[in-house]
């Protein structure tokens, strides 16, 4: 175990820290729990690394504060790509401002067209049309996203935007101020051996438009890997809101045979990254099957959504080749790196 009421992850990792440092990625040392606040990157030789921010108005150069209203609510900030053609990305986090009302955030890669610096408050959080696909995600205690050595994260081309997507929930009866946001680290062009990315499995149907009902309950949606050749997983993160009890992974072989190869419990406040202890390869035709197991004691059906009194079912999925376990399946969310 990974500090008090932490996830036991001891059969995904082979040496795991109660730290935030991001600095362990490739290094042999996995990340288990993350009960501290994410902490900045120190760059290592060959990584320069960038900050994408919240801020307050529509400018490419604002490093004000963005205004978040009281209540439960999302706000878009595109943000210019930053960093050279080609750069890929070797390690990335979550810095959070203003804890107390941070929920939860998304960084997008985009083809949409706002002005670099754009602000959009109070949007529906939906990215349905604008082609995004999803780079990175934070949700309360997870931090670090990274890679082998060897791996490179897929990141937007200059001409592109990045969209970081911050879901707040301010209980206060006041308007805060926040500046959270992601910071990556790239390394050069062709410096790394493979390119991975993010897959969302699972499933947006939780029992139609009425809802989880009452009681436990569980979704599933299966992924088939249709891409001809084998791919490699590297790593996973589950999302559920806070009726999400349990996160499943199974693996049906085209060859035969069936394996569980991910099976943990799930609790909002330890949405933690788990880093694979060795990848795991799903060759072409295998059925990847993702369940996410509810208890919902609300007394009334809820349904899918972006609020967190709505739920989600998502495992997002690290694995290379970058976009090999994309079936691009339509989204009520909106990214296009799906697969269920």
């Amino acid at each position: 175990m990974c500090g008090e009421g932490a996830i036991d992850c001891t059969d995904l990792v082979d040496d795991y820290t109660c730290t935030c440092d991001v600095s362990h990625i490739g290094t042999g040392t996995r990340q288990c729990q993350a009960p501290i606040p994410c902490a900045p990157v120190v760059p290592l030789a060959g990584e320069t690394c960038y900050e994408l921010r919240a801020h307050g108005v529509s400018s490419p150069t604002d490093t004000t504060k963005a205004a978040v209203p009281v209540g439960d609510s999302i706000s878009f900030f595109y943000l210019d790509v930053p960093w050279a053609a080609g750069a890929l990305g070797s390690r990335m986090t979550f810095l959070i401002d203003n804890a107390s009302v941070t929920a939860e955030a998304w960084l997008f890669d985009t083809a949409n067209s706002p002005t670099g610096g754009t602000v959009m408050s109070n949007v529906t959080g939906t990215v349905v049309g604008e082609g995004a696909a999803l780079i990175d995600f934070w949700g309360p205690g997870g931090c670090d996203l990274g890679a082998p050595a060897d791996v490179g994260l897929h990141l937007p081309a200059p001409g592109r935007r990045v969209l970081l997507s911050v879901h707040y929930v301010n209980a206060t009866s006041q308007p805060q101020l926040d500046g959270s946001g992601f910071e990556v680290c790239t390394v050069e062009a062709g410096s790394r051996a493979h390119t991975a990315g993010l897959t969302i499995l699972g499933s947006e149907a939780l029992n139609g438009p009425t809802g989880i009902p009452t009681g436990m309950h569980s979704y599933s949606g299966t992924c088939t890997n249709g891409s001809g050749s084998a791919l490699t997983i590297l790593s996973l993160t589950a999302h559920a809101h806070t009726l999400g009890t349990r996160m499943q992974l199974d693996v049906t072989r085209a060859a035969g045979g069936v394996s569980a190869f991910f099976d943990q419990p799930y609790e909002f406040n330890a949405q933690v990254h788990h880093e694979l202890e060795s990848p795991f390869t799903i060759n072409p035709g295998d059925q990847v099957t993702a369940t996410c197991t509810f208890d919902n004691t609300t007394g009334a059906p809820v349904p899918y959504g972006l609020k967190l009194d709505q739920e989600q079912c998502y495992l997002f999925t690290l694995a290379y080749p970058y976009q090999a376990l994309d079936n691009g399946v339509p989204s009520l969310f909106g990214p296009v790196n799906t697969c269920w």
